[in-house]
Formats: C-alpha cells, structure tokens, sequence
C-alpha cells in the first residue's frame, strides 16, 4: 500500500475546501475555542467490575438447586416415617394420606436441574479478563451527571455481556491531553499501579484501550503538530505500554465520532469533519502496521468510529455539542465492547 505523507493529504483537503472557506472555519474555530465553557467532571468510578447477566442467573440456579435438593432429602424422610404410621389411622384417612405420599415422591413433580456450568467443566470462575482505559475527558466522562456510568464501565458491560465472562476494569484520564500528555500524565499512574500489582500479586492487563487524537487535533492550529507526529508519538506511548504489560496485552484504538458533533457551524464543521479524520487515519495505519510485523510490537487494534442516523445525533450528544450524552455513551460503549469480543474472546 502506498504511504502518502499527512502534508500531501492535509494540502489537498485545504484545496477542497478552499482557501476562503478555510480561513473562514479557521476563525469559527478560534472564537468557539476562546468562548467553550468546559463541563464539569462527573467524577464517577474509575474500577471495578462487571458480571455477566447469565453467569450471575446460573450462580442463583445454583443455590436454587442446591435448597431443592434439601427439600427434596426432608420430603423423603417425613414420608417414609408417614409410611410406617399409616396403619394406625383410618382407612379413608390412610388411603388419603397414602396418595399424598405418593405425589409427594413423583419424579416428575420435583425434577432435578444440573448445577453443573454450561458446557461441561467443575463449576469453577475462570480469571476475568481485566481491561485498562487510558485517555482524556471521553474516559472521565465529561458529558454524563454525576452517578452515570462512564464509557470504560459500559464497554466492560457489555463485553461481559457478550464473552459471559467477568471482566475487571480500571480508568486513567487526563482531561484535555493530547496524546504526549497522556504520557506524561498516566504512564507514572500506570507504574504506582503495577506496583501495588506486584505487592498484591494481581495480574497485568489484557488490553489496553487508548482513546486519543481529538485534543491532538485541537492543538494541531496552536502548536501545528501533524498527525504524523501524533503517530510518532502514538507508537512510543504504545511500546512504554507493551514493555509494562508485555506483547501479549492488546493495544486497541478506537476511532473518535467527530461525525457526531453538534456544536460547529457550517463551514467549520464540514471542515472539522474532513481533516479531523487524519488522526484517525494514524491509528488505522499504526495498526495495519503492527499486523505485517507482529512480532515487533504486537498486537494493536483499530476500531473504526460507531455511525449513528444525522436525526439521532442531538439526542446522543451533551449541552456542549462535543462530548456524547448517556445515551453517545451507550452507543458508543455497545460498539466497542463488539469489536472488543472477536479480539479478546481467543484469550479465554
């Protein structure tokens, strides 16, 4: 495949656009950026973790079972104690509480269920799988009131939901990082984690989701850092994660939903849109990339952005018209914990 430099490409959509439309939606971007109000943090949970629906129905099964069985053992005791003490009543009584007993002792009124688990094995947990979440105010979860469930916590959900596995999980954020000051910010919270891991004797990570690229972009009219240079950036983030976490632990990358954005007039949106796809366009070749050299760095994964109707996007985003709602959120997190099942499932 061809490689043709993010200058040449970001060139010729500044051609598409037009100089003058550019430079229009140039300045709408500068005024909404002097003029955004932040929204607070929600502060809501950054761990735990998240039980399979079924799983959870099997367990009550269980113990369901297990008191049927102990209801079953008294049945047979107190009849069998009737059946010594019915020659001592009247027959009528007698015959009357003979059929009693011998309903009581039908196998088709009291059936045994198998405790054992689906699929056959001894009923023993396996480990969860344990999931991290790294990034900016998308993983703190700026859009939600407090008390909603965050995206990390929804995507676990469902992936629980879809592999009938637990799943552990744990949040980092840095609101408003580019992808250099996740790295700064999170890799030393990352190694105060393991840490403590090594003390308590916890297992490392099976992936590692990143969410990244829209502060990249942002800054990109501040500072002027290409989406290159986000990629060069990416990759060294990705091998400090590897090296922490070993080859094995999946790196993946979700695509952002610029698409979903509500908050930008025209032309700046139209704009917004075309040229804020360069960043994601990095993910995806960064990990088309690690496919043809696995054995450099690993697994890495890109997951391309959920697409939603234009008639549903007020109803998914926040007041801000940039950060989804709990309903963006939902949407988003059922996308990811999809994907997330045909990559992770071959790790059970």
């Amino acid at each position: 495949m061809k490689y043709v430099p993010t200058v040449v490409i970001f060139a010729r959509r500044m051609a598409k656009a037009g100089v003058l439309t550019a430079g229009v939606a140039a300045g709408q971007f500068a005024i909404f950026e002097s003029t955004y109000q932040p929204l607070p943090d929600p502060k809501g949970a950054t761990d735990g973790t998240e039980h399979s629906l079924s799983l959870t129905l099997k367990e009550r099964l269980r113990e369901v079972t297990e008191k049927l069985d102990d209801t079953k053992a008294i049945i047979r005791r107190v009849t069998t104690n009737l059946d010594g003490s019915l020659g001592k009543v009247p027959a009528t009584v007698g015959d009357r509480c003979k059929r009693w007993v011998s309903m009581a002792r039908d196998p088709n009124r009291l059936q045994d269920v198998s405790t054992k688990p689906e699929g056959g094995g001894d009923g023993k947990k396996t480990e969860p799988l344990r999931i991290l979440f790294i990034g900016d105010s998308l993983v703190a979860g700026i859009g939600l009131q407090p008390g909603e469930p965050m995206l990390p916590q929804l995507t676990a959900r469902v992936l629980a939901e879809r592999l009938n596995s637990d799943i552990s999980w744990r949040a980092l954020n840095s609101i408003g990082g580019d992808i250099r000051m996740l790295r700064s910010n999170l890799v030393p919270k990352i190694d105060d984690y393991l840490h403590r891991c090594e003390e308590g004797g916890e297992r490392k990570f099976d992936a590692v989701i990143i969410m990244c690229g829209l502060n990249d972009f942002k800054k990109f009219f501040v500072n002027g850092r290409t989406p290159s240079a986000f990629r060069e950036d990416l990759e060294d983030l990705t091998r400090l994660l590897k090296a922490r976490f070993g080859n094995d632990c999946r790196v993946v990358l979700p695509a952002i939903p610029v698409q979903w954005t509500t908050a930008f007039p025209e032309p700046m949106r139209s704009f917004v849109l075309q040229l804020s796809t360069l960043w994601d366009d990095e993910k995806r070749l960064f990990a088309a990339a690690s496919r043809m050299h696995p054995g450099k760095i690993g697994a890495v994964d890109f997951i391309s952005e959920p697409s939603i109707g234009e008639e549903s996007r007020s109803s998914a985003m926040s007041s801000d018209g940039v950060h989804p709602n709990s309903k963006g959120y939902g949407i988003w997190a059922d996308h990811i914990g999809t994907n997330l099942e045909g990559l992770l499932a071959k790790q059970r």
